[in-house]
């Protein structure tokens, strides 16, 4: 990670910020960011902006001349200086499951590049909530959250992984799904038993060559 201490205008989304905090001012990698020292009670005659001891650019009410780094002076007065931390994006994290042999409880650990990306805050989300904390979770046969992701974020951007699934919630879904479907089978076969039963019993008795018992006539009696 590169430390300067600067007064103006940098070229590293173009941020202005002033000199007036005393937090440092965090800005990504290739990006721009113009610092502005604050504001002058006289007139301003000229503007020299330093590094250490070494002038980085002048102002003297008609043109400008350029060096190297930055620090600030105007009308010959040192201006309260400026922190700039220039820092890497974070990168897609992913995501690392383990589980004790029992299956009582699982750790999800949360994974990924945070070279020249400090400060680093792991986070994590699932359903519609976040929150940060560290970069493992801890879960239990108790949590009904189907899936989770973790977060990389620091000062200049947010990161999220893809979505993991809660081994317990995978294993008690799929133990719905199993029995769920033998119900659904039992259900069938009982049905298939009484239609194959309904239909022997309705079934008329056949004659040789296929002809059907005629239906008796009843019979009459005279007295």
């Amino acid at each position: 990670m590169r430390l300067f201490v600067l007064g103006l205008f940098v070229f590293l989304s173009l941020t202005q910020v002033t000199a007036k905090s005393d937090r440092p001012i965090y800005e990504a990698v290739g990006e721009k960011v113009v610092l502005r020292p604050g504001s002058a009670v006289n007139p301003i005659t000229n503007i020299t902006w330093r590094y250490g001891p070494d002038v980085a650019m002048q102002w003297d009410g008609n043109q400008t001349y350029s060096y190297e780094q930055f620090k600030a002076e105007i009308n010959n007065q040192v201006t309260k200086p400026i922190q700039l931390l220039v820092i890497s994006r974070v990168s897609r994290p992913s995501v690392s499951t383990w589980c004790d042999p029992q299956m009582t409880y699982c750790v999800f650990t949360c994974e990924g590049n945070t070279s020249d990306a400090e400060p680093i805050t792991f986070g994590w989300g699932a359903s519609d909530m976040m929150w940060f904390f560290h970069n493992k979770h801890i879960i239990t046969k108790d949590e009904t959250e189907p899936l989770f992701s973790c977060y990389l974020h620091n000062p200049v951007g947010l990161m999220g992984s893809e979505s993991v699934p809660n081994p317990f919630y995978t294993r008690s879904y799929t133990l719905i799904i199993f029995f769920t479907l033998c119900a659904v089978i039992i259900l069938v076969l009982i049905l298939l038993i009484w239609l194959t039963h309904k239909c022997r019993k309705e079934k008329p008795a056949m004659l040789p060559h296929g002809q059907e018992t005629p239906l008796q006539e009843p019979t009459s009696v005279t007295v």
